[in-house]
Parts: C-alpha cells; structure tokens; sequence
C-alpha cells in the first residue's frame, strides 16, 4: 500500500492500547495499556522528541486503576475500591517526571481543566451532597465551588484551553447517513474499496483522512487512507482486523501529526505537514 507521509514516530506497548490522553501543554501523550493477563499500566510519551518519559508503571490499585487525563506533567487516574460499587472512587495525581504521587482525594471525579488546576464533582459516596471542586494539580489544595464559578472556569477553559485547539477528532458518519454514502462513494471511486458500518472523516489541513471498515471473511477489517486536496492517496494502511464490530476516534490528529494505533498495540504518528 503507498505511503508518502513520512512516519515521525512509532511506540509498541506491551499490550493492548487501552486509552490515550493528550497532554497539550507539552506535547505529550499518556497511555493506559491491558495486556492477555489483565494487567494494567501506563506510559508517557513526547512523540515530537521521539521520547519515553517512562513506561510500564503499574499503581497500587491494579485493574482497578484506570487513566483519566493529563495536563503539565500530571496525570490523573481514577482508583476504585470495588467495580460493583463504581460510587467509592479516589482520584490519584502523578508526576510524570518522578512518578510520585501528588495527592489523593476520595469521590472526587475531574471533569476538566482550568489552567492550573482540576474542576470535578465532588461528593459523590453514598449518602454524600454532590458539589463542585478545583484542586490545584501540584499541590492539591481543594477549592469548593459554586455553580456561577464553575461555568466561569469552563468559559475561560474552552477559549483558551490549548486541548481543544491542537487535538482534532473526527467526525462519525453511519451507514445509511447522506455523508456515509458520499464518503463510501469516494472511496469506491479512488480505491475501489466497499465501506461498510460506519466511518471516520476529517478534513485537516489539505488532506482528508478516512478510517473505514472493509469486509475481512465474515468479519471486518480496519483502514485508514490520507488524500491531498488533488485526491492523491498518501497513506492506506490496515490498523485492525477480525473485527465483530466497528470502534471509535480510531485516529487523531494532534500537534499536525495523525496518530493511529495499528494491532491494538503500535502507536503510529505520520506529519502532516
């Protein structure tokens, strides 16, 4: 299969790439990876440097420790005390470049970053008032808050937050949608490849990319295929197969680098530009 874009970085984990969190504020992405035994643990990556922070750190909390987000070289992970009872939850706060933990607070949930520090519901054991809270990522000092303060935090976060403008997601299109079938029509057109399911489109700079599901036996297969504004293809690779059923924000695009993870296990980044 043709591969113009140059291949700027590649990491193979130990297992199963679980989750992916990008953290903005200095190109870096954390990984939470499962492998066959159901272990869990976490890398952290600056992809633009080609570096491993660290990897295969395992926390005390075992399966029951799961990557939730990170931001300035802390990584947040929610610990829970039983999964039959996902209310009793601990939020645990990381450094990157120690592996330290920073703080750890009880049934406290983050929902997102204002600057500096973590914005969550709090409150939310059994019998407990549900409320809001900012800890401050490296020192952990609580704030409670209002209502008013937090749209005032998830205002300014939007606006400024560097997440949203460097992290691109793409758009799902399902079969049966009008934009399935255009999408589906193209690449019949260009690869003569049938899609099936669902797909994945974004338009990114001058180029299109396009995660879609192809027949694999009974089965189905996963591909990603790039095309410059001219219709040129510049990448077509297979990223899964023996698939029952088609996933989700199969690629990014973050830091004008296309990330994909190719078998479950091999995180690939291509340059866009």
């Amino acid at each position: 299969m043709p591969q113009q874009l140059p291949l700027s970085f590649s990491y193979q984990a130990p297992g199963r790439i679980w989750q992916i969190k990008a953290d903005s504020l200095n190109s870096s992405l954390a990984l939470e990876v499962r492998n066959q035994l159901q272990e869990v643990s976490f890398a952290y990556l600056q992809p633009l440097q080609d570096r491993v922070i660290f990897e295969g750190l395992s926390l005390e909390g075992g399966l029951l420790t799961n990557l939730v987000a990170c931001q300035g070289n802390v990584l947040l992970f929610q610990q829970f005390d039983d999964l039959e009872n996902p209310a009793n939850v601990t939020t645990v706060a990381l450094a990157a470049q120690n592996q330290e933990v920073l703080w750890a607070v009880s049934n406290y949930r983050h929902v997102f970053f204002a600057k500096e520090v973590s914005v969550g519901r709090t409150g939310e054991g059994e019998g407990e008032e549900e409320g809001w809270a900012a800890i401050h990522l490296l020192d952990g000092s609580v704030q409670d808050l209002d209502e008013q303060a937090v749209e005032k935090l998830r205002a300014a976060a939007d606006v400024s937050g560097p997440q949203h403008n460097n992290l691109l997601l793409p758009a799902v299109f399902e079969e049966g949608e009008t934009h399935f079938s255009t999408v589906a029509e193209f690449l019949q057109m260009y690869l003569g490849a049938e899609a099936l399911k669902s797909c994945e489109y974004l338009h990114v700079f001058d180029k299109m990319a396009i995660s879609f599901y192809t027949a694999d036996g009974e089965k189905m297969a996963n591909q990603i295929a790039v095309f410059d504004a001219e219709g040129n293809l510049l990448l077509q690779q297979i990223m899964a197969s023996d698939l029952h059923k088609p996933g989700s924000e199969t690629f990014m695009v973050w830091n004008q680098q296309l990330f994909f993870i190719e078998n479950s296990s091999c995180l690939k980044g291509y340059n866009l530009q």
